[in-house]
């Protein structure tokens, strides 16, 4: 509950500053549609090339980008202007409603200044009753209105985001400051480098050219609206209200429209080749690639995928590692049986002693082929073949 129900304490003049600011802001970024529309129309005028295909496609997505940027700060610019105006409405529908509960004897205490009523009348407590509800009323409609244009202003804000990075991308240009609620005033701001290169094939001619007008704006923070937030987006609007307009950069020198002919003679004079090739003393220049800059966390999604695949690659070195250890286990174990089975031939061997004896291996000899000499001929045969007659022989030849 409210110290005083009736009161909102709400200045408007903030919001009315940043209304003002943001509708100087559309403005001047419709100023520089025009400005780049006319730089493009001077140096596309008799331009027959490749690259002016490329550099039309590129203008037309600068000059999208713009024009969206442009709607945005009108509806940002709306957007306040209907919150000062619902905040106005409020403060003198609860002023209305004071007035049922003016005349009942009340005081303000403490150092929040909250009013407490003395009613002494059940009348009184009456009108104190209804005016309180009708003040509560009258609030509960102001939250909502705050809502719903806070709904607007983030929803302009992630388009305002979306735009500032297609522009950095298309430009190669870098916005000063950040679109958050941690800066009470950020800026958006694009300054395009000294060259008129575009995306595509290189041009000859088209360096002799001014650069495309300078685009320097910059723009309050955008905060969430609400009946509590309205003190944070008041303090910003005025800090951009404060704020001096960037210093413009203007070019001292300015070059006459050149065609693709009198193009093509300057480069030809130059070293350089109608289609932009090196002709033996220099090339075309190259427009620098953009860069992006991460945001916050942008960087620790990269960190902690940097730090994921190190914890992987560790993990990858300590199992190459015990795999290696169980191989030279694997490997000693081999050795050692090795050298087991060795140890054991040669102690077969020890134990032994006539196995490896030649003599040992050879028959037995004979004596009696040592008293021969050693001839095949001259040995007894072992078994003798004794022939006797028969027992019955003489018997029969007495008969005859």
């Amino acid at each position: 509950m409210p110290a005083n129900p009736w009161e909102l304490c709400a200045d408007v003049r903030p919001l009315e500053a940043a209304t003002q600011r943001w509708d100087e802001l559309g403005a001047l970024m419709a100023r520089r549609g025009d400005d780049l529309v006319e730089a493009a129309r001077r140096a596309t005028e008799g331009w027959d090339a490749a690259a002016a295909e490329s550099f039309a496609e590129h203008r037309r997505e600068v000059l999208a980008n713009l024009d969206r940027f442009t709607t945005l700060a009108a509806q940002v610019a709306g957007s306040l202007r209907a919150v000062s105006a619902v905040l106005t409405s409020s403060q003198k529908d609860l002023d209305q409603a004071w007035t049922t509960v003016a005349m009942v004897p009340h005081e303000k205490v403490g150092e929040s200044r909250h009013l407490v009523f003395k009613p002494s009348e059940d009348d009184d407590r009456g009108k104190v009753a209804r005016g309180q509800a009708e003040a509560e009323e009258i609030r509960r409609r102001l939250t909502l209105a705050l809502d719903q244009e806070a709904t607007r202003l983030r929803a302009a804000r992630t388009e305002l985001v979306t735009v500032r990075t297609e522009l950095m991308t298309l430009t190669g240009s870098r916005f000063p400051g950040t679109l958050g609620p941690a800066h009470e005033v950020s800026g958006v701001g694009s300054v395009p480098p000294e060259s008129t290169s575009v995306r595509g094939a290189s041009q000859a001619g088209v360096s002799a050219l001014p650069p495309i007008a300078p685009i320097s704006v910059s723009m309050p923070d955008l905060t969430g609206i609400s009946t509590s937030g309205v003190d944070p987006l008041a303090g910003a609007a005025a800090a951009a209200a404060l704020r001096g307009a960037a210093a413009r950069r203007s070019s001292g020198q300015t070059a006459p429209p050149i065609g693709g002919m009198g193009a093509g003679a300057m480069a030809a004079r130059a070293g350089t080749m109608s289609r932009g090739m090196a002709s033996g003393r220099g090339g075309g220049s190259r427009m620098p690639t953009p860069r992006l800059e991460r945001t916050s966390s942008e960087e620790a999604a990269a960190r902690a995928a940097r730090d994921k695949d190190a914890a992987k690659e560790t993990a990858r070195e300590a199992k190459r590692a015990a795999l290696e250890e169980k191989r030279a286990e694997r490997a000693a174990r081999r050795a050692e049986r090795r050298a087991e089975r060795e140890a054991e031939r040669e102690a077969e061997r020890d134990t032994s002693p006539h196995r490896d004896d030649p003599e040992s291996d050879a028959e037995p000899v004979d004596p009696g082929e040592e008293v021969d000499g050693g001839d095949p001929a001259a040995r007894r045969p072992l078994i003798e073949v004794v022939h006797e007659p028969a027992p019955d022989a003489d018997h029969g030849g007495g008969r005859r």
